[in-house]
């Protein structure tokens, strides 16, 4: 749907409908992190910045919500923080990526 509107050149719409829900329903963590999505993609960084941290307040841990952070962080040209929040979205720690020599075949 968001497409659609977007599509149409009535991005306005979608964040209506989006706010509307959330007037009913203030704590629906999916609503609001689709319309903080929806916030990046139109480029309305703060507006998704206090979504996105409301989410964090209420203990929504999930690496989508750290990927769209560090989107945001990276528009706002906070690269360190971007990082860090991109780690904490895809963390590889425990990843073993073996290395094999093309030449000689050592590992």
């Amino acid at each position: 749907m968001e497409n659609l509107y977007i599509a149409r050149g009535e991005p306005g719409v979608i964040l209506k409908i989006y706010r509307k829900i959330l007037d009913v329903a203030p704590q629906n963590r999916f609503i609001m992190f689709l319309y903080a999505k929806l916030c990046l993609r139109l480029e309305m960084i703060d507006e998704a910045m206090d979504t996105l941290n409301a989410l964090l307040a209420s203990e929504g841990d999930f690496p989508g919500l750290h990927r769209a952070m560090a989107e945001a962080y990276i528009h706002r040209g906070e690269l360190e923080s971007a990082v860090e929040e991109f780690r904490k979205a895809f963390p590889i720690e425990n990843i073993y990526v073996p290395f094999v020599c093309v030449k000689c075949q050592s590992v």
